[in-house]
Parts: C-alpha cells; structure tokens; sequence
C-alpha cells in the first residue's frame, strides 16, 4: 500500500476514533487507537499528518503518541521542511520528544 493510501485509511481511523469519544464508545476508540499506533509504527512518515488531523480534532493524547513516533526522524522532518507547515505548539511536541527519545537512548 503507498503513502496516500496509507494516509487515506489512517485519516479514516482517526475520525472514527474521535466520534467514539463523543459517543462515550471507549472500546471502539482503544482498538481505533491500536489501529493507528500499528499504522504510524510500520510508517513513521505518517506521523506528521496524523498530528495535523488529531489536532484538529483536539485529540491532544493521539497528537501526542504520534509526535512520539515522529520523535526518532525529528532532525530529517526539520531538515526536509516538514515541520514548516506546523502551528509552533505542535513543533514544540515533536521537539520535546525528540529529546526524550534521545535522552533515553534512542
């Protein structure tokens, strides 16, 4: 599967997962949630875009975990001007894992 087909199902999985809060549906939203930690595992590139979504729907522990998966390749996302299109709070998340990530080893 490319990129943007990836992106295509992540997106869907996303919404699910966001309208499951609303419905008070926590089991729906933690298997959405593994859905789309596997995804974001398996393509890191996509973290970017998922943070872009879950903030806009204000899912602060989604932005959270995928600016984790995007920790390890923080310097190559600045460096290609991914983050560019970032709110600075958002970069701000990337960056702060980022140096965890490299504080605990990584």
């Amino acid at each position: 599967m490319d990129t943007e087909a990836k992106l295509d199902e992540l997106q869907a999985y996303v919404e699910i997962y966001s309208l499951s809060e609303w419905w008070i549906m926590e089991e729906l939203q933690n298997d959405c949630a593994h859905v789309i930690l596997s995804c974001l595992e398996s393509a890191r590139e996509l973290s970017i875009k998922t943070i872009e979504l879950a903030a806009s729907f204000s899912m602060w522990k989604l932005v959270e975990a995928a600016a984790n998966h995007a920790a390890p390749i923080y310097h190559q996302l600045r460096d290609s001007g991914e983050l560019d299109e970032l709110d600075d709070e958002l970069v701000n998340l990337i960056r702060t894992a980022a140096v965890q990530f490299s504080q605990q080893g990584g």
